[in-house]
């Protein structure tokens, strides 16, 4: 986190989970669960409704799916390509993970109740289109 964003605050927590995912080591090092439970726990505190709490789950997947492609990207140079061909929309969330958690706590928030919440289900409805074929 920023020098001035204290590093067990919504930013801070936010921001070093950030850059983890960009720097692929994500789901590659210990702690990576616990790391994005935390956010989740300070975004979406367990106490809430379900209601409240659902963008949690929103974050739980998209973190899973964006950490591990970060894995992908950074394992050669030219991963991006083969992965936007082959895991189009898995690279999106990823991109589109990075870009929410870049603008803050509260705009990250916003994102997995509303954008990242329909970017997820177009990305489960486009596996089941590629494993079974169209509905």
């Amino acid at each position: 986190p920023a020098d001035d964003v204290a590093p067990n605050s919504a930013a801070g927590l936010l921001a070093a989970l950030r850059r983890r995912v960009a720097e692929g080591r994500g789901l590659a090092e210990a702690g990576y669960e616990e790391q994005v439970r935390d956010v989740a726990e300070v975004l979406w505190p367990a106490d809430g409704s379900a209601e409240i709490r659902a963008p949690a789950q929103v974050h739980m997947q998209v973190a899973a799916i964006a950490s591990e492609v970060g894995g992908w990207l950074a394992a050669t140079a030219d991963a991006r390509a083969e992965y936007e061909q082959t895991h189009p929309t898995d690279v999106g969330l990823h991109d589109a993970f990075l870009a929410a958690a870049g603008n803050g706590p509260e705009a990250y928030a916003a994102w997995c109740a509303g954008a990242g919440r329909a970017q997820l289900e177009a990305h489960a409805d486009a596996r089941r289109k590629r494993f079974f074929g169209p509905r």
